[in-house]
């Protein structure tokens, strides 16, 4: 039985973390788009795990890799940040892991690379 991300040291998430990234990576090439997209969550999610989540600040705005739209963080459970995408109507509440949030600041968002300016 594998462990829990919650009760892996740092060394064994950065290795687990790579292992996802290669999967993900493979699955993609071999077209099963949905079992890598479950093992690219399953990867934010792991990376989670490595930051801090009191760097995410409750009520900024910031970008979602893979989305194209800004985020608003309402509260965090965990290493997930709830929030909304504020250009959608209703505003409902979602949720994604917190090492798929990027500063909305300086953030490369056309091209969707993560990378700063």
């Amino acid at each position: 039985m594998q462990k829990r991300f919650s009760q892996m040291s740092k060394e064994e998430l950065m290795l687990e973390a790579e292992r996802l990234r290669a999967e993900g990576e493979k699955l993609q090439k071999e077209g099963n788009l949905s079992l890598a997209n479950i093992t690219k969550q399953r990867y934010y999610f792991c990376l989670s795990y490595l930051m801090n989540p009191e760097e995410i600040m409750i009520g900024s705005t910031y970008y979602v890799m893979d989305e194209d739209q800004e985020f608003v963080v309402e509260y965090l459970n965990g290493v997930m940040a709830w929030g909304y995408f504020p250009n959608q109507p209703g505003r409902e509440r979602i949720a994604y892991p917190i090492a798929q949030l990027k500063p909305s600041k300086n953030y490369c968002a056309s091209s969707g690379c993560g990378c700063t300016h």
